[in-house]
């Protein structure tokens, strides 16, 4: 009760209310359950008492005194006993007011919040760390707030498995892969699409077209509706939206800039700006940016048009803190699988091969150029291979895959359209298990 007294914000009587609705009428859960964890609850027997009640409803079982009795078993003599459940239950007038009193948990959940993230960034004020340091924890900490990461620090077993469960429910249901599809049927089976907190390495010699790929890729995923933030350190948001034009209008980049289109070729580019002006893509074209650059702008990125996916252009042009080029690669990778796994995206980084790659035919993951822990961090890495240059069918080599087999994809390439493409002729490849 002292919590309480010093002003706390809470509702114990909208929180009792909430849980008289669910016995009253079982369905309200299924609304609040998007909307509530039991760590929304300020009284710690409300919160025991409401995850129980979503326990059996994750069980199917109906929700009522007897019920909950069982599944909390001897907790529920601490926390009241059944006479609590009965009190809930007789003292909510009505279920139909649930709405109302899930707003005031929220509230009171969101205020509580808010208070706990003030005390941290004081206690960062007051470590005596250095100014940058310090900014780079407000940063974090004030991002953390806005994504309502609230969850805590430690995720139970039955938390984890809801979510994979959900997970695989909509792959079931959707009937495709459970991560975000890059537009490429075959990648987007091989990988089961780019999953969230994955750092994919995306990795060629110079000329090859990883810059194209990426925003091909990125344009696929805006207009199946997940907004993408695109970092490029060697080019213009004007050069970017110029090939995505482009390779929707299927016209040639270079008789663009020339002047040089017929007057059917102008009107498919009217066309194709049309259907992109609007796609939820979003650009930063600084160059020479640092990983904390980078890790503060994707946050930004997150709180401001929830981005699903970022995409990197490139890895090699990241200025880093360590004494040599090795040293400052290995520190901006680290950082990069640290943004995915804190913002819960994917984030696809480019990379260039070294120069061996010139004289092998053969491609290997040790070709990564100045790879640092590149390798070791990535949880996909892709090698774009042209096995012959007379031909317009290039090979993404899936050379590295957490979550499954690798394989080589193919794929067609128009280079002149900024555009991959799916191939006309059913490719075959092989996976190694």
């Amino acid at each position: 009760m002292r919590d309480l007294e010093l002003g706390v914000p809470s509702s114990p009587e909208a929180e009792q209310a909430l849980l008289g609705c669910i016995l009253l009428d079982n369905s309200v859960l299924d609304s609040v359950i998007p909307r509530l964890s039991p760590a929304a609850f300020y009284q710690r027997k409300n919160g025991i008492i409401y995850e129980g009640m979503v326990q059996l409803n994750a069980d199917k079982t109906p929700i009522d005194c007897i019920s909950i009795r069982d599944v909390l078993d001897v907790d529920l003599d601490k926390l009241g006993g059944v006479a609590y459940l009965a009190q809930c239950q007789t003292e909510t007038p009505s279920a139909l007011n649930w709405e109302s009193y899930c707003k005031l948990i929220e509230d009171k959940h969101r205020l509580r919040t808010v208070l706990h993230h003030t005390y941290s960034v004081q206690q960062i004020i007051e470590s005596g760390c250095s100014d940058d340091e310090a900014l780079e924890g407000i940063e974090k900490t004030l991002t953390e707030l806005a994504l309502k990461n609230t969850s805590g620090d430690f995720v139970s077993m039955k938390s984890a498995l809801q979510k994979t469960m959900r997970t695989m429910e909509q792959a079931h249901e959707g009937g495709g892969p459970a991560g975000v599809q890059t537009g490429f049927v075959k990648l987007d089976s091989l990988t089961t699409g780019l999953r969230k907190g994955s750092m994919i390495v995306l990795a060629a010699r110079p000329s090859m077209g990883k810059t194209t790929l990426a925003i091909n890729i990125a344009t696929n995923v805006a207009e199946s509706g997940t907004p993408v933030g695109v970092f490029s350190l060697e080019m213009t948001d004007e050069e970017l939206a110029h090939r995505i034009v482009c390779s929707k209008s299927l016209v040639n980049g270079r008789s663009v800039m020339a002047g040089e289109l017929t007057k059917s070729e102008w009107g498919r580019v009217i066309t194709a700006y049309g259907s992109t002006r609007d796609l939820p893509i979003f650009y930063e074209t600084k160059g020479g940016i640092t990983a904390g650059e980078l890790r503060s702008k994707a946050r930004q990125m997150k709180v401001k048009h929830d981005v699903g996916l970022i995409v990197v252009d490139y890895l090699g042009l990241m200025r880093g803190n360590g004494n040599s080029l090795y040293e400052q690669v290995t520190e901006s990778s680290k950082a990069i699988k640290q943004i995915a796994m804190e913002l819960d995206i994917p984030v696809l980084i480019l990379s260039q091969l070294n120069r061996e790659a010139d004289n092998d035919g053969s491609l290997r993951l040790s070709m990564l150029r100045d790879s640092g822990s590149v390798e070791q961090d990535a949880d996909m890495v892709w090698m774009l291979n042209r096995p012959d240059s007379s031909s317009n069918i290039m090979e993404l080599m899936v050379m590295k895959n957490r979550q499954g087999p690798t394989a080589t994809v193919k794929l067609e390439f128009a280079a002149e359209n900024y555009r991959f493409q799916n191939p006309r002729l059913e490719p075959t490849y092989g996976m190694d298990e």
